[in-house]
């Protein structure tokens, strides 16, 4: 178990600070930055890359999934601030995250790293953190360090260390003192940990069967963020767990499709449960399951 100071997570509007200002503060002591790219699609920095002189150090996080084709494993570039080329490295990054769609498909640039161990040990770290074991036995790739995903397990894992997940989200940070990323709204978190000594040893992170459940309601709020920020409903990284609060609600009256836990929690989370009848609202889950109708075209006949 860990104290819950272990890490701080801060986010930091980008209207006064520029990103690479405070990418620049976070790495002073470090005269360097690790980058983080997910390939699994493609590398949009592979050109500048390869055209750097010199060559900027990388090693790809080779976890068995990619060992028939490493190209699509995650990629982390060690970018040294002394040297030119390397700065442009760090300067298109920043523009590609501002510039990527978090809706749209996998961001490609992950994250921003911080720590004084070797590129070969932070390597080390991300690819034994990217097998998790569910309670069943089952294993599956993690892949926790997705922006998307990060501001999540921050809370998930945070609220189940005293329980089976071997330290929480310090595992993850494991020796990296800080990790940045970008958020939906192109604003840098930043995530400082203070015990970079809770670095998971084991190959398999295992799961709890609350934290295991926690994870894969993951996508579901994704989608949900996604159409609260279309609906134009503010949405802060503090409101994570009352909106996972109302899946669990639609799991409760019986949702079972994705989509449909979306349009009732989207609603439940906005307007409160209390603007609801829950009798109500669960025939109209029942209809909608019953007909193969989906839930958000009764809800918005229904429900103004």
């Amino acid at each position: 178990m860990f104290p819950a100071n272990s890490f701080t997570m801060e986010e930091h509007k980008l209207s006064s600070r520029s990103a690479d200002e405070l990418l620049y503060n976070f790495g002073r002591d470090h005269k360097r930055t690790i980058l983080l790219i997910d390939r699994f699609i493609d590398n949009p920095l592979h050109e500048l890359l390869e055209s750097s002189t010199p060559v900027a150090k990388s090693l790809p996080v080779d976890d068995p999934i990619f060992e028939d084709n490493l190209a699509r494993a995650a990629l982390l570039v060690e970018l040294r601030h002394e040297i030119p080329s390397h700065a442009e490295i760090l300067q298109e990054s920043i523009r590609l995250a501002s510039a990527q769609s978090y809706w749209t498909g996998a961001p490609r640039i992950c994250a921003w790293i911080f720590t004084p161990v070797t590129l070969d040990q932070i390597r080390k770290e991300i690819r034994s953190n990217l097998n998790v074991r569910y309670p069943d036995g089952q294993q599956y790739y993690f892949r926790f360090f997705d922006p998307r995903v990060m501001p999540h397990l921050v809370r998930i894992l945070t609220d189940s260390q005293n329980g089976n997940v071997q330290g929480g989200f310090c595992k993850l940070l494991g020796s990296i003192q800080t990790w940045c990323h970008l958020d939906f709204e192109g604003k840098m978190v930043s995530y400082n940990n203070a015990n970079t000594k809770a670095a998971l040893t084991q190959k398999v992170f295992d799961l709890d069967q609350r934290t295991a459940a926690a994870v894969d309601r993951i996508a579901v709020l994704n989608l949900t963020i996604k159409k609260l920020a279309q609906m134009e409903i503010k949405y802060e990284h503090s409101h994570g767990s009352l909106i996972d609060e109302e899946i669990l609600y639609a799991e409760h009256l019986g949702v079972r499709e994705a989509e449909d836990k979306v349009a009732s929690a989207w609603r439940t989370f906005s307007k409160g449960r209390t603007f609801f009848d829950e009798k109500d609202l669960k025939d109209l889950i029942d209809n909608a399951q019953a007909e193969g109708i989906p839930l958000e075209s009764l809800l918005s006949a229904y429900i103004k």
